[in-house]
C-alpha cells in the first residue's frame, strides 16, 4: 500500500516540475534574447509596428481614436512588462489546471 502511495505522489510531481521549468524559462527569456546575435533583427519589430505601417499605407490620413495612458520610455522596460504579463498568465493557467485536477480527484 505504501508503495502505491509513493508512486502516486511521484506522478503528481512530474507536471509541476515541467511547469516550473517552463515558467522560469519564460521569465529568463526576455533578458537573454538580446544576447543572441541572430535575434537582434527580430527585437523591436512587433505586431504593433507592423500594424502601424500597414495602416499608414492603407489610410495615410488615419487618426488614432485614443492615445496610450502610459508608454514605457525604454524598450527593456517594455520587454520586462511583457514578461511579467506572460508570467502572470502562466501562473493563472497553472493554478486553474491544478484546481481542476484537485476537484476531479475529490469527485473520484
Amino acid at each position: 500500500m505504501k508503495q502505491d502511495t509513493m508512486r502516486k505522489n511521484t506522478n503528481r510531481r512530474g507536471p509541476s516540475v515541467v511547469l516550473l521549468v517552463v515558467l522560469l524559462t519564460m521569465i529568463a527569456l526576455p533578458f537573454l534574447l538580446p544576447l543572441i546575435p541572430f535575434a537582434e533583427d527580430a527585437l523591436g519589430k512587433g505586431t504593433d509596428d507592423g500594424a502601424r505601417r500597414a495602416t499608414e499605407e492603407i489610410a495615410p490620413t488615419f487618426e488614432p481614436w485614443m492615445e496610450s495612458l502610459w508608454a514605457p520610455s525604454d524598450s527593456d522596460a517594455e520587454r520586462f512588462l511583457f514578461s511579467v504579463q506572460a508570467t502572470l498568465g502562466a501562473v493563472g493557467l497553472y493554478w486553474a489546471i491544478h484546481a481542476l485536477r484537485r476537484r476531479a480527484e475529490v469527485v473520484s
